[in-house]
């Protein structure tokens, strides 16, 4: 598991959990909600920021889901 940068400059461990949570919440689908924190996980890198994970989430919304991401 990787550290991350939170918006408040404290470290904390990346939790997949509330990544899924936070893509369920503007309705992704579970498959969907899967596909992208798989794609997340293998692109953190160490200290990324929340705002960049956040970036690379709605990116990848956007271009499998239009309608979500608007």
């Amino acid at each position: 598991m990787a550290y991350i940068i939170k918006a408040s400059g404290e470290k904390v461990l990346f939790k997949k959990q509330k990544l899924k949570r936070s893509l369920s919440r503007v309705g992704a689908d579970p498959f969907l909600v899967d596909e992208i924190v798989t794609i997340i996980e293998k692109s953190l890198t160490p200290n990324m920021s929340t705002k960049h994970i956040y970036r690379i989430a709605h990116s990848l919304l956007r271009k499998r889901s239009r309608h979500l991401a608007a």
